[in-house]
């Protein structure tokens, strides 16, 4: 078997001509338009992803203050006590009846006694 005829396939430079430089110059405006708008697109999914990874955070805290005070804040029932001799205003728990505020009455306060 000759070797003298063989044909291979090599890839070298073309130089390119007027329309093939065009066509090359709208691919290229078309890839950098691609890349801008996928990256504009991973800056969203950054953003939800940070945003849902700060919400996790901060459960994971107000857990471990949970567990590590023994406290919880929840919605209580209170009722408020006015005392006229006393001259003050108490706001007492519903479920322990403890007081867990008190101020001195406004004038208001006692208008509303009259």
């Amino acid at each position: 078997m000759s070797k003298d005829n063989e044909t291979v396939i090599q890839e070298l430079p073309v130089k390119l001509d007027q329309e093939e430089l065009r066509l090359k110059g709208e691919e290229l405006g078309e890839a950098i338009n691609e890349r801008k708008v996928a990256e504009r697109e991973f800056s969203e999914v950054k953003k939800h992803w940070k945003t849902k990874i700060d919400l996790i955070s901060e459960k994971i805290d107000d857990l471990a203050r949970t567990t590590r005070t023994g406290i919880e804040y929840r919605e209580i029932a209170c009722k408020i006590r006015y005392d006229y001799g006393a001259g003050k205003v108490y706001m007492d728990r519903m479920d322990t009846g403890e007081t867990v505020k008190s101020r001195k009455m406004t004038d208001a306060d006692r208008q509303e006694s009259l």
